[in-house]
């Protein structure tokens, strides 16, 4: 997985809207992609690892076949982010304090986009895509840091 300044730009402009939900259309889409609301830039990381990946690790049960897509909501950002055909991602928080942010009411106003190239979940490829697990434990948000806060 590579940073693609392309990707980060096209999140940019969609976490800059300050109305949280997917958009996958601006620049032409073709990427797939995850949001979330609340956290601070320098908070991207516990994001990523503790409620995207750790969060749905467990509720993917479906290795070398087609996953039931109703049940996407618990396990789609997990599989976005280890999509073996995904080589490239970009990520921005805008901070929507001045305008507040739609669509997520009571929650701190700030929106973080993550687009990754190309698009993952796509049907037909889940087997080909993601695979098992290795066996290795899964790392925190802290990465082994005695203090969270001085770490993320």
């Amino acid at each position: 997985m590579t940073w693609s300044p392309t990707l980060a730009e096209t999140a940019r402009k969609i976490a800059s809207s300050c109305i949280y939900g997917h958009d996958t259309s601006v620049d032409g889409g073709g990427y797939g992609q995850n949001i979330g609301a609340g956290f601070l830039s320098t908070a991207m990381g516990q994001f990523i690892t503790e409620g995207l990946y750790n969060s749905e690790v467990n509720n993917y049960v479906y290795y070398g076949g087609e996953p039931n897509l109703n049940t996407l909501s618990q396990w789609g950002h997990f599989s976005q982010i280890v999509w073996k055909s995904s080589i490239t991602v970009g990520c921005y928080t805008s901070d929507c304090s001045a305008t507040g942010l739609s669509n997520a009411p009571g929650i701190p106003p700030y929106f973080t986009v993550c687009n990754y190239g190309p698009a993952g979940n796509v049907i037909g490829g889940f087997g080909a895509n993601v695979g098992p697990s290795i066996g290795l434990a899964t790392v925190d948000a802290s990465y082994g840091c005695p203090s969270r806060a001085n770490c993320v």
